[in-house]
């Protein structure tokens, strides 16, 4: 009879102390070069700063209007009173109105 080999067994898959074997997938795994790495972020970069762009051009068409009450002598002790608001700016449709309380 022939001495089993040290390096008999290598090439098998090892079993844990519960006698299940480890799975060996196929897989990628991107290298990050640093011209990919450059592209990538330059991408977001001008993506982000069109976002940007967009959204200060959209916030400068906002229109506000403030008035206190508070102080108003139609309104001093009442629980309802009627405000008259003057826009002096032209507004295109449609409108949303807000209400804050401080």
């Amino acid at each position: 009879m022939s001495e089993p080999s040290i390096n008999e067994g290598k090439n098998r898959p090892g079993t844990d102390r519960f006698g299940i074997k480890q799975q060996q997938l196929k897989h990628y795994q991107p290298v990050p070069t640093p011209k990919c790495v450059y592209a990538c972020f330059g991408t977001l970069a001008v993506l982000f700063l069109l976002f940007g762009i967009i959204a200060l051009a959209m916030s400068d068409s906002v229109i506000d209007v403030e008035q206190r009450y508070d102080d108003s002598p139609g309104c001093r002790g009442q629980d309802q009173c009627e405000i008259t608001l003057e826009v002096t700016e032209k507004m295109d449709g449609p409108v949303y109105f807000y209400y804050m309380l401080d």
